[in-house]
């Protein structure tokens, strides 16, 4: 199925699980579960959720079941996996695109996105997504409340997963996250209140990294 045919499949699905028919929300709940073993189905999940065109409530469907689709398919080291693994160009497709929705106008929308970087990230960085933390870093860096509020949320989810990189990671964020703190004009209460919780992630991880590797007297 060519991927601007699936889109419109996925759409007419996503149409009636809004419905407020029981048999319909069956219906397309069932058929998008099958559409799961289609090549393009996370990439098409993925443009939905980003796309500014595209009505509110589809978009955050979408995004929902892009979580759950990047929790079962995505590798198969996970517990919850399920064949098929995506195609490496699909994978890349929606690396690339994904970063797009964490500058969303929909907070909820930049959490659920913020949400599949991170599991995706746990599975492929460093080595099959390398620039991610720069990404985040000019995120951080940039005067757009939702983007530093996007990266944010990845942040707070991330950095619960990189005990092994922590100091790497620690070396590039804990800089960024006093410029934010400090900027009570700019960014929100939520935001700052959650730089303060990923730089004591941080400091505490780091204070453990270093007990661990400390040698006995």
């Amino acid at each position: 199925m060519q991927s601007s045919a699936l889109q419109s499949t996925v759409l007419a699905c996503m149409s009636d699980v809004l419905s407020s028919s029981p048999d319909k929300i069956r219906a397309a709940e069932a058929e998008l579960k099958a559409l799961e073993v289609t090549e393009e189905f996370g990439l098409v999940l993925a443009s939905i959720t980003v796309s500014a065109d595209a009505p509110v409530h589809y978009r955050q469907l979408a995004s929902v079941v892009l979580k759950q689709y990047v929790e079962t398919h995505w590798s198969e080291a996970s517990d919850k996996f399920a064949e098929p693994v995506p195609p490496d160009e699909v994978k890349n497709a929606i690396r690339q695109l994904l970063p797009n929705g964490l500058r969303d106008e929909e907070r909820k929308i930049r959490s659920t996105v913020a949400y599949a970087i991170s599991a995706i990230a746990h599975w492929d960085w460093p080595e099959n997504w390398p620039n991610l933390f720069d990404q985040l870093l000019y995120a951080l860096s940039c005067d757009d409340p939702n983007l530093v509020h996007g990266s944010m949320r990845v942040l707070s989810e991330f950095c619960q997963e990189v005990s092994d990189h922590m100091p790497q990671v620690a070396q590039v964020v804990l800089p960024q996250l006093p410029r934010v703190i400090a900027q009570s004009q700019v960014y929100s209460v939520r935001t700052r209140c959650r730089a303060v919780n990923i730089f004591s992630t941080c400091a505490n991880m780091l204070f453990a990294t270093s007990l661990t590797h400390t040698p006995a007297p």
